[in-house]
């Protein structure tokens, strides 16, 4: 069980309703990518606008940062398949009001 699994869920719910713009940040290995797919298809599924994401691993470096937050300009930002080392990146998020 992912411990508080139902917050996300809740706040994908919220976004949708409110028409928010939401971003999906994947990872970019085979399992990163596949992530990707699978919240794309559930989005696509309920009709729903979003932006996928996948940093260039030579370029941006592993997982959410500054310059891709900044880039993308949503309300939501769903991450797959990143770990939880983007601290700063968490930071910035709540500065800047991204959940």
């Amino acid at each position: 069980c992912l411990k508080d699994a139902y917050k996300a869920a809740n706040r994908i719910k919220e976004a949708v309703e409110k028409n928010e713009k939401v971003a999906i940040v994947g990872d970019y290995d085979v399992d990163g990518i596949i992530s990707c797919v699978i919240m794309a298809e559930f989005f696509d599924d309920i009709g729903f606008d979003y932006i996928i994401r996948i940093p260039n691993r030579f370029k941006d470096g592993y997982g959410l940062n500054a310059e891709i937050i900044n880039e993308l300009d949503v309300n939501l930002i769903i991450t797959v398949d990143n770990g939880i080392a983007a601290l700063e990146a968490a930071k910035l998020c709540k500065e800047k009001n991204i959940d």
